[in-house]
């Protein structure tokens, strides 16, 4: 990933934490002294560490008392495993459970009185798959106050039946009317949860990540690098519930150090596909009046935007729908005018941009923080409910073309953490199974280096590390990941026979295969 050299080279010399030679077995053999430990992969291919440019990873790693319904096909199979959790939950706990994902199950949104008939009294909340939906039963409902006169708040929506009474599934903003119910664990086991999935983060060979989450995350990252136990580098956003108190602190982006580091804002544009809630130009199918659920668009997007570039804080807005995205350049177009010195805002997930708002994200150097494994699960539900936008859905080529900088993530857990299967979907645009042949719009696909840089050079960028990170060069910080195979050379269907050999981060080997 180096640009400054076109050679491949066949050693590398790190001190503490910092690569301090690249080039051959030679040249970098003459730093060794009786401390130095070499490591011999004659087989491997190194480059640096994958950058996951999009996480949730502290509701990841620490819900393994949620039931998980990811992957399940019906309706059946769900309120099973929703009916053996409840079997055995002890006294006033609550049933958590998440994955759940409609489109697969081929009908209409769940109901409450789906989920009484295995929970009965038992409050019990299911989230979607993508996190912007959630199916509650009677109980819940109850705690939470939400009647037939409770009425949807702005940027969210409580689905009613055709008497008025709700139904059990709220979006967006009004999931937040339910009681904010957390993972039950202890101290003790959230730690143990953290360790295990910073250990599973470097099975894949992720060195750092940047996290998108709540107070309770960075609390725990804080408490994680204290205790010296912080073994992955993190890029923090605040959300924008915090931004006022964000200013009052007068906190900016750079605060912290090479492990943990405060990088920008987080907001919400609009919901997501799978739910059905991306903020669209057009109606979805079926439903002439109905184009999504827009969180924070308009005049309230730019006040906010501007707010938060103005106390010098980079803006990380999600917006999946043509609409969203659309409202979301305007509003970052706005706050570029008016800034005195160039912040890097980022639009996460950019899955539906029109050909314009694409050369206007490159024009302005609006990061698009992508998640290509998006596309896998994905592709039949854009069918169903973006016809007439496929075009310009999930437009990884038409960003990077328009100049638009790509920096890839996962956004677990809505989907796997195996940069692997991103490099596949945007090389392949398939499904594991390598439908459908020939890859799904592949006008959009890019190539392997291209993929490569983007889960590198392109996440450093995004977090203003690219002096520190993305590349294997003297003076930049130890991390990197060793495959079992060249992915320049296997750049087609078998990227996904890659493996991880070894991971070192901040110059520890912390994985080996």
């Amino acid at each position: 990933m180096d640009a400054r050299t076109l050679r491949r080279a066949t050693s590398v010399g790190v001190c503490r934490d910092r690569i301090i030679a690249v080039g051959t077995r030679r040249q970098v053999g003459r730093l060794r002294n009786r401390h130095t430990e070499v490591l011999d992969y004659p087989d491997a291919v190194l480059m640096p560490g994958f950058i996951d440019a999009h996480t949730h990873f502290y509701d990841w790693a620490c819900r393994p008392d949620i039931v998980d319904l990811a992957g399940v096909s019906s309706l059946a199979e769900a309120l099973r495993r929703i009916a053996r959790a409840a079997r055995k939950v002890e006294p006033d706990r609550w049933i958590l459970a998440r994955g759940f994902d409609k489109n697969h199950w081929r009908g209409a949104f769940p109901t409450a009185a789906d989920l009484d008939t295995v929970t009965g009294q038992v409050p019990t909340q299911v989230t979607s798959r993508d996190g912007h939906t959630v199916w509650a039963n009677t109980a819940a409902l109850r705690l939470a106050g939400i009647t037939a006169r409770t009425a949807s708040p702005p940027g969210g929506t409580i689905h009613k039946d055709a008497s008025g009474r709700p139904t059990g599934i709220l979006q967006e903003n009004a999931i937040s009317l339910l009681p904010d119910v957390r993972s039950t664990l202890t101290d003790a086991q959230k730690r143990r949860a953290l360790l295990a999935g910073i250990r599973r983060a470097h099975r894949y060979g992720i060195t750092c990540i940047h996290s998108v989450e709540g107070r309770e995350a960075l609390i725990w990252f804080q408490r994680m690098h204290a205790e010296g136990k912080l073994t992955l580098r993190v890029r923090y956003a605040i959300p924008v519930e915090r931004l006022d108190d964000a200013i009052r602190l007068g906190l900016t982006v750079g605060l912290g150090d090479d492990l943990l580091r405060l990088c920008g804002v987080k907001l919400f544009a609009d919901g997501a596909l799978g739910s059905q809630t991306a903020c669209m130009f057009e109606p979805y199918p079926g439903r002439p009046d109905y184009c999504g659920v827009p969180v924070l668009v308009g005049a309230e997007l730019r006040q906010a935007v501007a707010r938060a570039a103005g106390a010098g804080l980079p803006c990380w807005v999600h917006a999946i729908g043509d609409r969203a995205n659309h409202e979301v350049i305007d509003a970052l177009a706005a706050a570029c005018r008016s800034q005195p010195a160039p912040l890097r805002h980022r639009i996460e997930h950019a899955q539906c941009v029109r050909p314009a708002d694409a050369r206007r994200m490159g024009r302005l150097k609006i990061i698009a923080s992508m998640q290509p494994c998006h596309i896998v699960g994905d592709m039949e539900t854009a069918e169903r409910h973006w016809p007439n936008v496929l075009a310009w859905t999930y437009p990884v080529r038409s960003l990077l073309k328009a100049g638009a900088p790509l920096a890839f993530g996962s956004d677990i857990p809505v989907e796997t953490f195996d940069p692997v299967v991103g490099l596949h979907a945007a090389v392949n645009r398939q499904t594991l199974d390598r439908r459908p042949p020939g890859g799904w719009q592949m006008h959009e696909a890019i190539g392997i280096m291209e993929a490569l840089r983007a889960y590198t050079i392109g996440g450093a960028y995004a977090a203003g590390d690219e002096e520190r990170l993305g590349r294997i060069a003297p003076g930049m910080l130890a991390d990197f990941v060793l495959l079992s195979e060249d992915p320049l050379v296997i750049s087609g269907e078998r990227l996904l026979d890659l493996r991880v050999i070894a991971t070192v981060c901040n110059g520890e080997v912390v994985f080996t295969a």
